[in-house]
């Protein structure tokens, strides 16, 4: 997860219950907003900062986690 990370360009990816925050080094663009969507639809999600309910995603939420790394990486 933390080279996945490092490759996406966060700069922190916490989990804290059941929240899930990741926080960028730059502005998400509309492409990866989408993908973040599509793996955690109630996302709230600003310039930077990414919040969401590890709750919500279907399956592992590791393995989510993972998907929405690669496609901010993308």
């Amino acid at each position: 997860v933390k080279l996945r990370a490092a490759v996406a360009g966060a700069t922190e990816v916490r989990v804290r219950g059941a929240e899930l925050r990741i926080v960028m080094g730059r502005d998400l663009g509309d492409a990866q907003r989408k993908i973040l969507l599509s793996v955690f639809p109630t996302a709230q999600h600003g310039q930077r900062q990414i919040r969401a309910s590890i709750l919500e995603s279907r399956g592992d939420w590791r393995d989510s986690l993972t998907r929405v790394l690669d496609g901010l990486a993308a």
